[in-house]
């Protein structure tokens, strides 16, 4: 299972032993993925993770350190939106680096609560760490700020009349401002 998923080297071990727990609790199905660059190192982030919710949950209740973070953060790529932002908030002020990927991915779907949440906490996270990010995923920022265009397009552009109120694109184009 995670050998179609890499972590930076600090992580693996961690990230196997997460993937192993959830694949043999319960049914379990992952999508793949973007690989990013954090500090030099790759992480793909997963597409969508299909596990029970209950499941999930008892894994970060078991887990402790970097291990609960990222178990919180595969939280963030659960099919339900709910759990994605439930789980987007217990991590968006970590002072992790490679937290930022799973927090900036989140901008380029389509639930505006989600991207709420995200543009409100940038004026309090660690701006450094979006910033190096962003300089570090070039195709990956504009393959998000493609898909803010085409869900404002799509859903929003009745609710927000300008592209840079929809808060997917403000908190983006935040980011970007960072670099």
């Amino acid at each position: 299972m995670t050998s179609t998923f890499l972590f930076p080297v600090a992580l693996q071990p961690i990230a196997s032993r997460l993937f192993g727990e959830l694949v043999h609790c319960g049914p379990m199905r992952v999508t793949c993925c973007a690989t990013l660059s954090v500090n030099g190192e790759l992480l793909s982030l997963p597409g969508r993770l299909y596990c029970p919710i209950d499941l999930l949950q008892r894994v970060v209740d078991r887990e402790t350190g970097d291990a609960r973070i990222l178990a919180m953060c595969l939280g963030t790529r659960h099919w339900d939106g709910h759990v994605r932002e439930a789980y987007l908030r217990r991590i968006v002020d970590l002072d992790r680096d490679w937290v930022v990927p799973f927090v900036v991915q989140l901008l380029g779907e389509y639930v505006v609560e989600i991207a709420q949440v995200i543009k409100e906490a940038l004026a309090r996270v660690d701006q450094s760490r979006y910033a190096a990010f962003a300089r570090a995923n070039p195709q990956f920022m504009e393959l998000t700020r493609q898909r803010t265009l085409s869900y404002w397009d799509c859903y929003y552009r009745w609710v927000y009349k300008y592209l840079r109120d929809y808060p997917a694109r403000a908190a983006l184009d935040a980011i970007e401002r960072m670099v």
